[in-house]
């Protein structure tokens, strides 16, 4: 019977692939589907949510319009990355900054790569990468990123940059939004001008069925920041990675994403962690859950900084745009 079932399973599958090739979702000369995101998706420890990792080695959309993606060498801080831009018409709070000047936010990235070049045997996250600039600097100058980016149109950035550079052996890129709960689709919304920084935050309803993800590359899959345990990647020699810096930019949801954080910070010594502040005094009936944020990581040694001064945490609602937090030793 289970042989049966076998024969049955390898000819509906054959069927399938003849269906792919005649609908020409696929092609036989790149074996790519030809306008859908290819997504590579697998359980986390048998939960009924999944991971959708991206795979270097192959396109994932059409040729055509990945040859459309414009790219530019970035300025030099220690060593210069291709960076892969949206529409700069549609993007030019990010794509076209950096388009124009070869760099974004160079005083947050020259801050971030003092750390990441003092630790090389640190594990860099980013967490809502946008373009990918912060990934490809820290992975050009050597060191592993897990990045984790929710937007269809980012994350085929990230690849043509990644690919370019060669660098497929140090960017795990994860299509997946961080929040406080696992396996919910939510839509993404296009957000002309700052295409590349959405701000689902105020977009988290209505939800949508797995299904729905098939015909719709801007739907995204939420996981916590607790799942990322099981895709920490190994050291390059094959040992464990101890400690981490996290780099945060989801737009005002950071204090949902830290509500399911605490298994990943016990697993991990997170040293560091750049965010973005701004979004959090607009908020005032969110003020609890970044107090609670705040809390979390106090209880963990960790202090607020923006410019080698440390902040008074009474006084966050007058923080400075982009803050760090750096763990203190006792």
């Amino acid at each position: 019977m289970g042989e049966k079932w076998k024969k049955i399973f390898l000819l509906t599958l054959c069927f399938y692939f003849v269906y792919l090739l005649k609908r020409k979702y696929i092609s036989t000369t790149n074996f790519q589907y030809s306008d859908f995101i290819v997504n590579f998706k697998y359980t986390i420890n048998s939960k009924n949510h999944g991971f959708y990792h991206i795979d270097f080695s192959k396109l994932y959309s059409s040729q055509e319009y990945y040859d459309l993606i414009q790219c530019r060498e970035s300025l030099k801080y220690d060593v210069a990355t291709t960076i892969c831009v949206n529409n700069i018409q549609d993007d030019t709070s990010i794509s076209g900054d950096f388009w124009k000047n070869g760099v974004w936010k160079p005083d947050v990235l020259q801050r971030f790569l003092e750390f990441v070049k003092q630790n090389p045997d640190w594990l860099v996250i980013d967490i809502g990468p946008k373009i990918g600039q912060f990934t490809l600097f820290a992975s050009k100058l050597g060191s592993r990123v897990l990045s984790v980016e929710p937007f269809h149109e980012n994350t085929l950035r990230i690849h043509k940059a990644v690919r370019n550079e060669s660098l497929e052996d140090k960017v795990i890129l994860i299509q997946n939004a961080i929040s406080d709960q696992s396996g919910e689709v939510l839509k993404y919304p296009r957000l002309l001008g700052n295409l590349a920084g959405n701000i689902w935050f105020r977009h988290k309803s209505p939800k949508y069925t797995k299904k729905d993800m098939e015909n719709d590359k801007f739907l995204t899959e939420t996981i916590t920041l607790e799942d990322l345990i099981d895709v920490i990647p190994s050291k390059f020699d094959g040992t464990k990675y101890q400690k981490a810096l996290i780099r945060f930019d989801i737009e005002g949801y950071e204090p949902y994403a830290f509500k399911r954080a605490q298994s990943l910070f016990n697993e991990m010594d997170v040293q560091v962690i750049f965010m973005e502040w701004m979004h959090f005094p607009r908020y005032v009936k969110y003020q609890h859950l970044v107090e609670n944020m705040i809390r979390f990581l106090i209880q963990r040694n960790m202090q607020p900084y923006s410019n080698e001064t440390r902040l008074d945490v009474s006084d966050w609602k007058n923080w400075p745009f982009d803050i760090y937090w750096v763990k203190i030793k006792n």
